[in-house]
């Protein structure tokens, strides 16, 4: 049934819908550590296929149910100078300068490569930048602020790069200690808390798609919040109270509905088994959640590989 459900999710949502921009969110309940991580690796050998960038966070390492902290964990992942290199060779393109460019981006040496003018050629990078990234309404200010940053940090001018605060957004969009006026030097003025995280998740949808990937796929393992945490049956890793897993369906709640919001995403929640039969731990902990991704009524011998909740 794993294979089947592989299938229609390769052929309905990643062959197309997801990378022609829309989002969705499934949740997978199936028991056995070496059987979930079998399933994870092949949908995300199959992400990579179709172009996504792969994201995996664990309940073990990550404390989920703080959207800063998703989001901080998330972009340890992520090679922002790569990234920003990146899109700026998708901004020459559009100019019409389809060359191979190495960085740090030389304008001088690309500029006579290019048979143009340096003056124009970095009036044309420039304004294509502000147009295209600074004047975007579908990211955050921040986050417009952060990439900006980060590309012209891989612009060489004659004393170094067109800004030198590349290395400390990086740091900020990492949860590093920052101060406050390295932030405001680089044109950011607030941390990444939870009233702006979610935006700055949906902007970071939206920057990977202009960066040259076709989409974002993000797999959310929480096990480890269904597991006891008695001292004694702990192993390495956080554990959770029940309160912090009722936070976490909220979170999730919330991902839930604003997914509408992203683009390109492809998000997997991996839990156990408990998810739907812990008293204690499980959906019935949070109504709001549970109602989003149970079926009233389903056949136990025919399961919907498409309900937002499977079970294997």
């Amino acid at each position: 049934m794993t294979r089947r459900w592989l299938e229609i999710i390769q052929s309905d949502y990643l062959d197309g819908y997801i990378t022609e921009g829309g989002s969705a969110i499934k949740f997978v309940i199936i028991s056995g550590t070496r059987a979930r991580a079998d399933l994870a690796a092949a949908l995300n050998g199959t992400a990579n296929v179709q172009g996504l960038l792969p994201i995996s966070l664990d309940a073990r390492s990550t404390k989920l149910h703080f959207i800063q902290l998703l989001f901080h964990e998330l972009a340890r992942q992520i090679d922002w100078t790569d990234l920003a290199s990146n899109y700026l060779k998708e901004c020459l393109r559009k100019l019409d300068i389809s060359d191979s460019v190495q960085f740090p981006l030389d304008l001088e040496e690309l500029s006579r490569a290019a048979g143009r003018a340096r003056s124009l050629l970095a009036d044309q990078l420039y304004s294509f930048l502000r147009s295209d990234l600074v004047d975007d309404p579908a990211m955050s200010r921040e986050f417009k602020a952060t990439f900006l940053t980060l590309c012209l940090g891989q612009i060489q001018q004659n004393d170094g790069p067109a800004s030198p605060h590349a290395p400390v957004v990086i740091r900020w969009l990492r949860g590093e200690l920052v101060s406050l006026p390295e932030l405001k030097a680089a044109g950011i003025f607030q941390r990444v808390a939870r009233h702006n995280a979610r935006f700055l998740l949906a902007s970071l949808a939206h920057m990977v798609r202009k960066c040259g990937y076709r989409g974002m796929f993000l797999s959310l393992d929480i096990c480890r919040y269904l597991e006891s945490n008695r001292f004694a049956a702990r192993v390495s890793g956080n554990y959770y109270t029940p309160a912090a897993v009722v936070d976490l369906y909220e979170m999730l709640r919330q991902l839930v509905d604003e997914q509408g919001a992203w683009e390109g995403v492809f998000a997997v929640v991996w839990a156990p088994p408990e998810l739907t039969s812990d008293p204690a731990r499980g959906l019935d902990r949070y109504q709001a959640l549970k109602m989003r991704l149970v079926d009233d009524v389903r056949a136990r011998s025919h399961p919907n590989l498409l309900a937002p909740l499977v079970r294997f």
